[in-house]
């Protein structure tokens, strides 16, 4: 039976038909009696299958453990505000380094981003939680305690340099440019809707604005929206739409919006063409496709687990939206995905990294799309390495599934590992 494709119960069949197949673990005996009928070992079942994927999601004791390409990132970074690149042939990194009060940015032709440090250029910004990127240059806000904004040329990968326009004791915890590079903005830590607003065309010259109409409040987060031709200042109690990134109109937004300041630090949204979805603070998903309406989700009315009020990353892969989510405080990351444009949503299965210690666990720092794959940057708590980053390309969604499969991970035994056995119900 090893690979044969085989019709599985429902799981809100009460009977089933001999022929059905289940997976157990390999050690369970050659035949035994269980859900009122006899079954068989038939074989390690290796296939992938949309059915296998369910089946084994709804096994509670085992979990599958996807093999996504790991590599350790020679920087010690473990900032929300990581984020990854990519240009003219090299990947690009830029964070916090939390562990030392700095900020680091390296290159390289890979993931592990081994050709050139970038770091030296970033000593005077005390932490770097916020970047983008703008054609061939990448800007770097610093916060908390003063610093500088920092801007280099990816293309060459020169160090990094201070920008004009922006004060130099300026502490930047918003930065975002729209989609074609054309024009990007950055918002001081605590920054109103009616207070500074910093816009530039090119990453570098920046020039000092003062925010207009809208609702005045606290901007927690800020986004561009294609679907809306326009960024969106995010407070706890409102949303303002611009175009030229000052000048703002008020949202209508429905009754239990809820986004705090802490927000502010995670990269939180993600967009279409045609829509851009938010994760709220009690993990439900704001989604619009104009800027001007929103509507609340709720994955779990899709029968997908709850984001909750852990560590959350969104992106847009080119066909689907995918947040990295971290549930618990010391479990691995899951995801959960959608398929129709942020409408309706479902869990993917999640990866371990079978090179770490049983002890250890992964919390999310960044998730990005970029040349084709889709990339998370992590921090390993209880291992032995600091950060890494994964190519997650193939591994999440619903019909894209990884092609290495079969192993899986016994619960509540120590992290061992085996190939899941295939038992057909020979008798009912």
């Amino acid at each position: 039976m090893q690979g044969q494709s085989v019709g599985l119960p429902s799981k809100t069949t009460s009977s089933f038909r001999a022929g059905d197949m289940k997976f157990m673990s390999p050690y369970c005996p050659i035949m035994f009696d269980d859900e009122g009928g006899t079954w068989l070992k038939t074989g390690n079942f290796s296939t992938w299958s949309s059915r296998y994927q369910r089946l084994l999601k709804n096994n509670k004791g085992f979990c599958v453990r996807d093999l996504p390409t790991a590599v350790a990132c020679p920087f010690t970074s473990y900032s929300s505000g990581n984020n990854i690149y990519y240009q003219g042939g090299n990947y690009y990194y830029v964070g916090g380094n939390g562990s030392s009060g700095g900020s680091e940015a390296g290159q390289g032709a890979d993931l592990s981003f081994s050709g050139t440090s970038l770091s030296a250029g970033l000593t005077a910004i005390t932490f770097a939680s916020c970047s983008m990127m703008m054609g061939t240059v990448i800007t770097v806000g610093g916060s908390p305690n003063g610093g500088i904004i920092g801007v280099a040329s990816s293309a060459s990968g020169a160090a990094f340099a201070a920008v004009t326009g922006v004060p130099v004791s300026t502490n930047i915890a918003n930065m975002v440019s729209n989609t074609a590079g054309t024009l990007g903005l950055c918002i001081p830590l605590g920054g109103v809707s009616n207070g500074a607003i910093y816009t530039t065309t090119n990453g570098s010259a920046f020039t000092s604005r003062v925010g207009a109409g809208g609702t005045s409040g606290f901007i927690n987060g800020t986004y561009w929206s294609p679907c809306a031709a326009a960024f969106l200042f995010v407070g706890s109690n409102f949303i303002n739409k611009t175009t030229d990134g000052y000048t703002q109109t008020a949202c209508s937004i429905p009754a239990g919006f809820t986004f705090t300041s802490s927000d502010s630090w995670k990269l939180r949204a993600a967009s279409s063409s045609t829509s851009t979805v938010i994760i709220m603070t009690d993990g439900r998903l704001l989604r619009t496709t104009d800027g001007v309406n929103f509507t609340i989700i709720d994955p779990v009315a899709f029968g997908a687990l709850p984001i909750g009020t852990g560590a959350a990353k969104a992106s847009w892969d080119g066909s689907r939206y995918v947040i990295f989510v971290r549930r618990t405080a010391s479990g691995s990351p899951t995801f959960l995905c959608s398929d129709d444009d942020g409408v309706t949503w479902y869990d993917s299965l999640a990866y371990e990294d079978v090179s770490l210690s049983s002890a250890a666990y992964v919390n999310v720092l960044s998730l990005s799309f970029v040349n084709g794959k889709q990339i998370a940057s992590c921090s390993i708590s209880g291992g032995s390495t600091v950060t890494r980053t994964y190519d997650l390309t193939g591994i999440v969604g619903r019909s894209v599934q990884p092609t290495k499969v079969g192993l899986a991970v016994q619960a509540g035994n120590g992290g061992t590992t085996f190939p899941l056995t295939g038992y057909i119900k020979v008798a009912s």
